[in-house]
């Protein structure tokens, strides 16, 4: 997924390269194989390592995108709660001041 991706990256390419390398390379030196064996063989692994290939950039865009939409769904989450944190706060302040104001008003007088 993060072969492009800084720190090893180079690393992470070289190790790739050899993993596309290494059978095609066992393939041509292999001096028992027909050569017209050998053709085949190598169309073979080149089919299946640019499938590889192509799967793994695809499943790569899939999982940036899908961290791009995680990260906006988070974002939002804690937006929504900042805002309800806020209008928690700003309920119980005017609670408060009504409780305040009911304490210190003047008390009820009937008209008897």
């Amino acid at each position: 997924m993060t072969i492009l991706q800084p720190p090893g990256q180079w690393f992470r390419i070289a190790a790739l390269g050899t993993a596309f390398a290494a059978p095609i390379l066992v393939a041509v030196l292999s001096a028992r194989i027909a050569p017209f064996d050998l053709k085949d063989m190598v169309a073979k692994v080149a089919m299946y390592g640019s499938l590889i290939a192509t799967l793994s950039a695809w499943l790569t865009r899939q999982v940036e995108r899908g961290s791009k939409a995680i990260g906006r769904v988070e974002g939002l989450f804690t937006r929504l709660n900042n805002i309800r944190q806020v209008q928690s706060l700003r309920g119980e302040a005017e609670e408060r001041g009504q409780v305040e104001s009911q304490r210190y008003a003047p008390p009820y007088v009937s008209k008897s």
